[in-house]
C-alpha cells in the first residue's frame, strides 16, 4: 500500500477487503494520513575560512535556513579529501614483505605462561607512501588485497609493539589485529598519533586485558565485557545510511562464513558515530574524532582466513575503501553538530577552527550538511584553514661580554 498525497492536509478513506471467509465475507479498514510540505534547506554561507597561529582557535558561524513546510533535521560534518593513490607496479614490487612469517593470532585469550613470543618484525616500504599498515596477523588476502586493488601505496610493519613504531611520516595508519600482547602503552601510541592529526583505521582486536584497558583510557569507551564471539544474524546492519562510511555496504547482511562476524569489542562511547551494528546489537563500524585526527573502527576479525569467500571479502573491501576516503577534519567542529530547524526558521551553527597541534600550512576540508530535504540531502561547502607556525625564539648563550 502506498500513500502519495498530491497536496498538504489530512486524508481519510477506507479499504474493503473481500474474501470467501464464511463468517466475515468483507472487512473494512479505516485509513488516514497527513500530507506535509517537505523541508527545504538553504545554506547561504559560501565557505568557511580562517587564518591562525599554531595553538590558536577562532569561532565563526554557518547559517541554515528551512524555507519548507515541515521540520528540517540535519547533521554537519567536515571531511578532509580522499587519499592519493599510486600505481600497483610499485606496490607489487615491495609487497608482500620478504621473510615475514604469518602469525595466526587466535580467538582464545593468551596467557603469560604460554606466550609464544613476540611475532617477528617484518617491514616493507613503498617510496612516498602516506599509509602505514601495522598488523599482528596475516591479512595478505584480505586487507592487503583491498589496498592493492584500490591502488593505495603503503608501508608494512608486522609487530604487536605499536609503541615502538615511528608514525611521523604517515597520514593514515591501518591497524589489523587478531590476538597479540598489545599493551596499554601501545594503544596510547595509536591515540597520540591520531590526536596529532593522523587518520587511524582499526580492524579486529585482541582478547588481552591490557588492550581493553588501553582502549578505555586513551581511545574508545566500551562496556568492559571481554572475549571473542560470533555475531548473531544479521551480521551487519547499517544504522546511519547517510554517513559516507555506509556507502555501498549491503544491509542487512549475513556473511557466508559466519566466522567473519567474530568480534571482541562492545563499544559504548557517546562521542563515537555508529554507522553499523552486528546482530548482537553492538557497534560494528564507527568513527570518532581524536584530537586533530580521526578514528574509524571495524570490530570484525580481519584475517585472510575468514574473508576467503568472495562475497564476504567484497563487504570488507567496501568498508576499507570507505574508511580510507573518510577522514574527519578534527580542526573544524560544529555546535550543534545535529538538530532540527522548524519550518520558516533559521539557525546559526557555531563553527570552531582549532589549530592546536597543527603545524604551519594549509588545511582543506569539505563541509557536509546532511538533512531530510528530499531534493538536497547533502549540501557541501568548502573550508580552508591556514596555519602559521608560532615563532619561538631561544637564546643559546645567557650573556655576552666584551
Amino acid at each position: 500500500m502506498v500513500f502519495a498525497p498530491t497536496t498538504d492536509g489530512g486524508f481519510e478513506s477506507s479499504l474493503v477487503i473481500s474474501s470467501d471467509d464464511f463468517d466475515e465475507p468483507s472487512v473494512t479498514v479505516h485509513l488516514s494520513g497527513e500530507g506535509l510540505i517537505a523541508p527545504d534547506i538553504e545554506v547561504p554561507t559560501d565557505s568557511l575560512v580562517a587564518d591562525l597561529f599554531t595553538g590558536d582557535s577562532t569561532l565563526t558561524s554557518l547559517r541554515l535556513r528551512n524555507v519548507g513546510g515541515s521540520n528540517l533535521t540535519f547533521d554537519i560534518q567536515a571531511q578532509e579529501g580522499a587519499l592519493a593513490v599510486a600505481s600497483l607496479t610499485a606496490l607489487r614490487a615491495a609487497l608482500p614483505p620478504a621473510g615475514a612469517v604469518p602469525w595466526g593470532g587466535g580467538f582464545q585469550p593468551p596467557t603469560k605462561s604460554s606466550r609464544p613470543g613476540t611475532p617477528p618484525v617484518a617491514r616493507a616500504s613503498v617510496t612516498g607512501a602516506s599509509t602505514l599498515l601495522v598488523t599482528t596477523t596475516d591479512v595478505y588476502y584480505s586487507v592487503e588485497r583491498a589496498l592493492r586493488e584500490l591502488g593505495v601505496p603503503y608501508d608494512y610493519v608486522y609487530t604487536e609493539r605499536f609503541a615502538s613504531v615511528d608514525f611521523t611520516p604517515y597520514k593514515t595508519i591501518v591497524v589489523t589485529m587478531n590476538g597479540g600482547y598489545i599493551e596499554a602503552a601501545d594503544v596510547q601510541a595509536l591515540a597520540n598519533a591520531a590526536a596529532s592529526g593522523k587518520h587511524l583505521i582499526m580492524l579486529g582486536g585482541t582478547n588481552y586485558p591490557p588492550y581493553y584497558n588501553g582502549l578505555q583510557t586513551y581511545l574508545l569507551q566500551h562496556t568492559g565485557q571481554q572475549g571473542w564471539a560470533a555475531s548473531a544474524p544479521p551480521h551487519l546492519t547499517v544504522t546511519a545510511p547517510s554517513d559516507p562510511l555506509a556507502t555501498g555496504i549491503p544491509s542487512p547482511n549475513n556473511f557466508s562464513d559466519y566466522n567473519a562476524s567474530a568480534y571482541m569489542l562492545r563499544v559504548s562511547d557517546p562521542a563515537a558515530g555508529v554507522v553499523a551494528v552486528n546482530g548482537d546489537g553492538h557497534p560494528a563500524l564507527l568513527h570518532k574524532q581524536i584530537g586533530a585526527g580521526s578514528l574509524v573502527y571495524f570490530v570484525n576479525v580481519p584475517d585472510s582466513y575468514f574473508w576467503y569467500i568472495e562475497r564476504d571479502y567484497q563487504v570488507q573491501r567496501q568498508v576499507i575503501q570507505n574508511a580510507l576516503a573518510w577522514s574527519g577534519a578534527g580542526w573544524l567542529t560544529f555546535q550543534p553538530a545535529s538538530g532540527a530547524v522548524h519550518a520558516g526558521d533559521r539557525l546559526d551553527v557555531v563553527a570552531r577552527f582549532d589549530a592546536a597541534r597543527l603545524l604551519g600550512g594549509d588545511y582543506r576540508a569539505t563541509i557536509h550538511v546532511r538533512s531530510n530535504d528530499p531534493d538536497e540531502p547533502d549540501v557541501t561547502r568548502p573550508a580552508h584553514l591556514h596555519v602559521t607556525g608560532r615563532p619561538d625564539i631561544v637564546a643559546t648563550r645567557p650573556a655576552i661580554s666584551a
